[in-house]
């Protein structure tokens, strides 16, 4: 979890793309990062529940408690 955070999201971030998730299972979260701008993800965002919408999907809404509790 700490690589996700402190070392991927970067390399994610680097690398342009537009948006990262990941999954905290222990915490039950879902933490989205998306506008990267020098490196850096200038938007991040945790989920407990409710829906999100792909920014490479924008019609397709996924329900944040069907990843959280398969």
């Amino acid at each position: 979890m700490a690589k996700d955070l402190a070392v991927k999201r970067k390399v994610y971030a680097k690398a342009g793309m537009p948006e990262a998730w990941v999954v905290n299972l222990k915490a039950m979260q879902l933490i989205v990062f998306r506008d990267p701008q020098n490196g850096a993800s200038a938007s991040q965002q945790t989920f407990i529940s409710g829906t999100i919408n792909l920014l490479a999907f924008p019609a397709l809404a996924i329900v944040v408690e069907a990843i959280l509790n398969p």
